[in-house]
């Protein structure tokens, strides 16, 4: 009997191999672009101890923070201190961030700016929004509601009244998140020195309730990615979608030997029926789309390293069609197959004569 050891040898040393060529990168840390005014630039606070870097802090290793804010400025767009005219606003943006924070509406309150130019804020505070959005990282959005202890220059009721409301719809149609510190800080009125900037006490707490909405916000998405990967449609067909939108999908009417329930008693998939549609890039698909008598097996698949198998229909095969559209083939998948084959001729090698 020949010796099983340079098989186990050769298995042993390619399963390490395998593993090696799966085992992915590193991920490299989000990054997060934090936009604003004052407040968020720092002011009140010592330097290393701004909101930014508070959060930073809180947020750890996996989160690159920045700060991008400027004294001063405002969404609206139209008067010499927005914003958008700024350096910081294009170094934000090619940045390409993972998580953008907004922090404007001070500013835009004054007597002299609001009272002149108020009809402007919602559309000039949404196009700052979706500029990020638009980035190739498509960003998810954060709309901090700021609050102030005191009536001048910022006009406390102006921005209670007119301001908040308008951001909190600019976060319902542009789908970002909301961050209230109100409820934290308005026991706390000696954190703001000059009732409008946090000082290092008050960015400690700040910036941990920015970094506590942000991973709350991820593991809330993470979380309802996983519960639509499976999900059972109206028709009684599954359907399991991937992060690219494909899908295992069906709604196959019944075969012969059970119209009710779309499964007949051949080892094939409902004679009768469609299959449900798969996904874009990346999805698959399974259905029957054959008649009672007529239908067939067939694979197809697009991509580098992929190949076409068919099968011709018959009489009595049901219909059942696999697709795939992929950039390229699966490595660790034909890396396997080839070790079968490998193995299978070493094997034979052994064992003759």
């Amino acid at each position: 009997m020949p010796s099983i050891r340079p098989i186990v040898t050769f298995v042993a040393s390619t399963l390490v191999a395998v593993a090696a060529f799966s085992a992915p990168a590193s991920a490299a840390p989000l990054e997060v672009a934090c936009t604003g005014t004052s407040a968020m630039q720092g002011l009140g606070s010592t330097t290393g101890h701004h909101v930014p870097d508070e959060m930073g802090r809180v947020l750890g290793a996996g989160f690159d923070v920045r700060n991008f804010g400027v004294q001063g400025t405002t969404a609206i767009k139209s008067i010499s201190s927005s914003y958008a005219a700024t350096s910081q606003m294009k170094a934000a943006l090619a940045l390409n961030p993972d998580i953008v924070l907004f922090w404007f509406g001070g500013n835009d309150s004054f007597a002299g700016t609001w009272d002149a130019h108020k009809t402007e804020f919602k559309a000039d505070y949404t196009s700052l929004v979706r500029a990020f959005q638009a980035l190739p990282t498509h960003p998810k959005t954060f709309l901090v509601r700021l609050w102030v202890f005191v009536d001048t220059p910022v006009q406390r009721t102006v921005l209670d009244k007119e301001i908040l409301p308008i951001i909190d719809q600019i976060a319902s149609e542009t789908g970002s998140t909301l961050i209230d510190y109100r409820k934290l800080v308005e026991s706390h009125s000696n954190w703001f020195p000059d009732g409008m900037h946090p000082n290092d006490t008050g960015t400690l707490a700040i910036g941990k309730l920015f970094a506590d909405t942000v991973t709350a916000t991820l593991a809330a998405d993470d979380d309802a990615g996983t519960r639509s990967d499976a999900a059972v449609d109206a028709a009684g067909g599954m359907t399991v979608a991937d992060a690219n939108g494909g899908g295992l999908g069906g709604s196959g009417g019944g075969g012969p030997d059970d119209a009710a329930s779309g499964i007949d008693a051949r080892p094939d998939l409902a004679t009768s029926g469609t299959g449900g549609s798969g996904g874009t890039t990346g999805g698959a698909s399974v259905g029957g789309s054959g008649g009672a008598a007529t239908g067939g097996v067939s694979t197809t698949a697009t991509g580098a390293g992929n190949v076409t198998p068919t099968v011709p229909s018959g009489a009595d095969e049901g219909g059942c069609s696999i697709s795939r559209s992929s950039a390229s083939g699966s490595g660790s998948a034909w890396l396997l197959v080839l070790l079968g084959v490998v193995w299978a001729r070493r094997r034979g090698r052994s064992t003759v004569g």
